[in-house]
């Protein structure tokens, strides 16, 4: 074998050698990057998908659950009449029964907040009040910033409220069809959801693709890890994968308008 054929041969080593490191490293960024899903139905069911870890479910026949929101090693339920469940090493705070019809929960360091439908907030543990509302609308997101020093409000028009260090990227003006928000990863942008499975994007945040499904009711909107992608779940249970969310192939087909919340597991 001459010195050129050598050289080939030893080329060819190297080039292989890259591509089998190169791809060592994306699938262990996918791997650390997406453990998994969480979905919650309106019973209180919990569905896991990946690597996330089931740690309990309610059965509940009044489907009053509304909100599902992970700590490390566990999660709560929020259940609209202001109850909250903790599985896992997920810690109770307190709450409040008043009779308002509560909505969503937003996770602080050692507390959280929980936000009613007509827009009262109320904070536990080490969550800061950075304002509340007091306009006659129907609301129905809360997401706390990437900094946690501030939050966005969502009204079922698709107005965005901004308190403390939240910025407004601008708003929408529909009629009742506004469900979900997500914030990108940066924090300088955020995504809203209509029930139709539209995806309106404001900021940084980049358009994936829209549901626009007759079948199904659109409910929420996930940015995934790399924040590169979504999640958009249905109210059947359709999980629905845009740029590089994975399509996890779940637990997640149910009877029909059940579902109400999904979590990326961190």
């Amino acid at each position: 074998m001459d010195k050129e054929s050598y050289i080939i041969i030893f080329l060819i080593f190297l080039l292989t050698l890259f591509f089998v490191i190169k791809s060592s490293d994306i699938s262990g960024n996918l791997a650390k990057g997406y453990s998994g899903l969480y979905a919650l139905d309106k019973y209180g069911g919990i569905y896991n998908a990946g690597d996330a870890i089931n740690y309990g479910n309610l059965s509940l026949e009044e489907g009053d659950a509304v909100d599902l929101e992970l700590v490390e090693n566990g999660y709560y339920i929020l259940r609209s009449n202001g109850d909250i469940t903790e599985f896992g090493d997920a810690l109770d705070y307190g709450h409040i029964i008043n009779g308002e019809k509560f909505i969503d929960m937003g996770i602080s360091e050692r507390g959280y907040y929980l936000l009613t439908e007509q827009g009262n907030i109320y904070t536990y543990g080490d969550a800061k009040d950075y304002g509340i509302l007091n306009i006659n609308k129907k609301f129905v997101d809360f997401e706390l910033t990437r900094t946690g020093k501030g939050y966005y409000i969502l009204d079922e028009n698709g107005e965005v409220y901004t308190y403390g260090d939240a910025k407004d990227y601008g708003s929408l003006n529909l009629d009742k069809k506004i469900v979900s928000m997500a914030t990108t990863m940066t924090g300088k942008g955020y995504y809203i959801l209509d029930k139709d499975g539209r995806v309106y994007n404001f900021g940084d945040a980049i358009n994936y693709g829209s549901l626009l499904s007759e079948k199904s009711i659109s409910k929420v909107i996930k940015v995934t890890p790399t924040g590169k992608g979504y999640y958009i779940l249905d109210t059947n249970g359709g999980l629905h994968a845009f740029n590089d969310a994975i399509g996890y192939h779940g637990p997640f087909d149910v009877e029909k308008y059940i579902m109400v919340d999904l979590e990326v597991a961190p």
